[in-house]
């Protein structure tokens, strides 16, 4: 499918069509929400995948750190900061996905709207 077609797809809001089965399902898809939508659901998708990376990179970090650790209080401490770190980062994340949700149901609403 060229570019052309596939803008004109878009253009013609096809979620009142029937999939066709010759039809890829990410051109049906790409036609029945929209471009900009499928964007906002691919940067949902990413900005997960690179949270849950992150975590995992802190969560083996604090676990070498408390494998190695001899002291009760050191150990303590460990603990406290990955909770605080785990909080917070989590917290900032949850910002980033709500905001990604809501420009994702706009662009629905407008694609449809449209």
């Amino acid at each position: 499918m060229t570019q052309p077609q596939l803008k004109q797809m878009v253009q013609d809001d096809t979620a009142a069509k029937p999939r066709d089965s010759s039809q890829p399902e990410a051109f049906y898809m790409l036609g029945r929400y929209g471009a900009e939508m499928m964007q906002n659901m691919a940067r949902l998708g990413t900005e997960w995948a690179e949270f849950v990376n992150m975590r995992l990179k802190e969560d083996a970090k604090t676990q070498h750190e408390l494998l190695n650790c001899r002291d009760m209080t050191k150990l303590a401490e460990i603990q406290a900061r990955f909770m605080k770190t785990a909080m917070e980062q989590y917290a900032v994340e949850t910002g980033k996905i709500l905001q990604i949700g809501n420009e994702l149901l706009q662009s629905a609403g407008k694609d449809r709207q449209n």
